[in-house]
């Protein structure tokens, strides 16, 4: 590995913005789906949640304020939004 980075640099990842409670939510709804389709329900419900917070931000508070039918309206299903509002 040494080599490698010798030979190509040191690498340049950049972590996620996420909070823990962020990165958890996002983990279940990415489970059992494809990327692509994971994205898109994880887009449409995060502007769901999002759209509940006074800030705007995806937080807890944010996820038991919104309505469950939000949350499935944006692909979730009801284990999974289950999951998110017991997290």
């Amino acid at each position: 590995m040494a080599a490698l980075v010798e030979t190509i640099g040191p690498p340049r990842i950049r972590p996620a913005q996420r909070t823990p409670f962020e990165a958890l939510a996002r983990a279940i709804c990415f489970q059992q789906l494809s990327g692509k389709a994971a994205a898109t329900i994880y887009g449409r419900w995060e502007q769901e949640v999002a759209a509940s917070s006074p800030t705007g931000e995806v937080t807890p508070e944010a996820v038991l304020a919104t309505p469950e039918e939000h949350m499935r309206r944006a692909g979730m299903s009801a284990a999974k939004t289950a999951s998110v509002v017991d997290l």
